[in-house]
């Protein structure tokens, strides 16, 4: 890892304002990979749909490397109940599953940001999920097209 990248080991540096009670340190995580968009949240979207499942995948995932996922729902007028508040909660109901069945792993809320027509509007009436609680967020057009009104968002 670079000085410059984010060790999940520790908490987010302090300019990072964590956004809720999920991100605060907890056993320290091996060296190992951050899947930093998933769907791994059961239920909510077109991703994993029961517990079972994302248990299974949590399993797949560390098998291959990965020591912690960022979980981002779909955050589109399509899934409404999938909001920062809601999201929050899922997740740390996930990572409580995750701790019972005795899997070394961490999940950190996040969202993948449907872009559309009215997003600015969007963004200023509603909390706008970030990755792990950092600044960045993840956004898509779920479009093949360019449209004029995207250099706007």
């Amino acid at each position: 890892m670079g000085s410059n990248a984010y060790n999940p080991t520790t908490p987010p540096p302090s300019s990072a304002a964590p956004q809720d009670s999920s991100l605060k340190p907890q056993a320290s995580l091996p060296p190992g990979l951050i899947d930093m968009h998933s769907h791994l949240l059961p239920g909510i979207d077109d991703g994993c749909q029961a517990i079972e499942e994302s248990l299974d995948c949590v399993r797949r995932l560390m098998a291959v490397g990965f020591v912690g996922t960022i979980c981002t729902p779909h955050i589109t007028r399509h899934f409404a109940d999938n909001n920062t508040v809601n999201v929050a909660r899922w997740t740390q109901e996930l990572q409580r599953r995750i701790d019972e069945a005795g899997l070394r792993y961490r999940v950190w809320t996040g969202g993948e940001i449907a872009l559309h027509q009215g997003f600015i509007e969007w963004a200023r009436a509603n909390p706008v999920p970030t990755l792990a609680g950092s600044r960045c967020v993840l956004f898509d057009t779920w479009d093949d097209k360019w449209h004029k009104w995207l250099p706007a968002c």
